[in-house]
């Protein structure tokens, strides 16, 4: 047995049925159409429009003149319909139309009109599927929902500007029918193609709202990760300068080398050795070495650029031994 779902056009106005495998797209400005997805399959459409008699004209006697003039028939409590089909061609094609028009009364000079078509290629009109699904259609149409509440909900894409405009959010349409809007600085594209079908079907606003909301939570939830990214990599160029006491055991392995040498140049050179060229040396590396004894200890640094002391001690001797080897080579 095929498998059936049912459609509530517009949040009920038309609620009917269709196969189950059937695609389901929907206009911003309204109508669906509904078809399987293969190759030359038949497509099914459904317009919705409302009519509106002269004063002098009751809904009623606006269902009665077309039934009268126009080839409609009494149908269902109240109701009126007409049914016809007509063949065409599009691009080089011969194709088949059937049509179902439902008139019904909604106030007392308004008439909404429900029009469904089913289309097929004329070649295979008379197949076994295809009559399959005419059969199908028109038990449906006749035996369909027809809401005479004369209130039309608003479509999705008025009901998503509204929901835009009431959070101070402005928005641009494209050619493809998608928006653009701008959150927090941060430019958007937004595509409604899910909402639009959803909306149809339930008409639920609450939905859209979610949705704008969702949006906008996005949005902010990337802006704020960006920023905590944006400090991080700042923070890892700031933590560096916790780096450079490190210059500091450096410079007393300098000054030791420099010690040396300069003594060992004035032993060679047989000078007196210059107490205060010793002296500026010596107290430049006891200031360093005193330093570096406490930077060995000083847990701050290690935890700020993120090792352990056990490393941090390392890099201090390292740093220590880089200097003397410097000095050396500079003295």
């Amino acid at each position: 047995m095929r498998e059936i779902k049912t459609i509530g056009y517009r949040g009920g106005i038309v609620r009917f049925a269709i196969p189950g495998n059937w695609t389901e797209q929907y206009e911003p400005d309204g109508g669906a159409t509904f078809y399987e997805d293969l190759t030359d399959s038949g497509t099914f459409h459904l317009t919705v429009f409302c009519r509106t008699s002269e004063f002098t004209e009751s809904s009623q006697e606006v269902l009665l003149r077309l039934i009268a003039n126009d080839g409609y028939q009494p149908f269902q409590t109240g109701l009126a319909m007409r049914t016809r089909v007509e063949r065409s061609a599009d691009k080089g094609e011969q194709i088949e139309t059937y049509y179902w028009e439902v008139a019904v009364p909604v106030s007392a000079d308004n008439v909404r009109l429900a029009n469904f078509s089913y289309t097929t290629l004329a070649s295979q009109a008379d197949q076994a599927r295809t009559r399959e699904e005419i059969d199908l259609l028109d038990h449906s149409i006749r035996s369909a929902e027809y809401s005479r509440d004369q209130r039309v909900p608003s479509s999705a894409d008025e009901v998503f500007q509204a929901e835009l405009r009431n959070r101070g959010i402005g928005c641009t349409t494209t050619l493809e029918r998608n928006y653009e809007v701008k959150i927090l600085g941060v430019p958007c594209a937004v595509n409604l193609d899910s909402v639009r079908r959803d909306y149809e079907r339930d008409c639920d606003v609450a939905k859209i709202s979610r949705f704008v909301d969702n949006m906008i939570r996005t949005v902010e939830s990337d802006s704020r990760a960006f920023s905590r990214q944006f400090a991080i990599h700042m923070f890892g160029h700031f933590r560096m300068l916790f780096a450079l006491p490190l210059m500091i055991p450096t410079t007393a392995g300098m000054e030791l080398a420099s010690l040396f040498g300069v003594a060992v140049r004035m032993l060679r050179a047989k000078a007196p050795i210059r107490a205060d060229t010793l002296l500026e040396h010596s107290i430049a590396m006891v200031i360093c070495l005193a330093i570096s004894a406490l930077l060995r200890i000083w847990r701050f640094p290690a935890r700020v650029i993120g090792i352990g002391m056990g490393a941090w001690r390392f890099l201090v001797y390292a740093m220590f031994v880089a200097g003397i080897i410097a000095g050396i080579f500079l003295a």
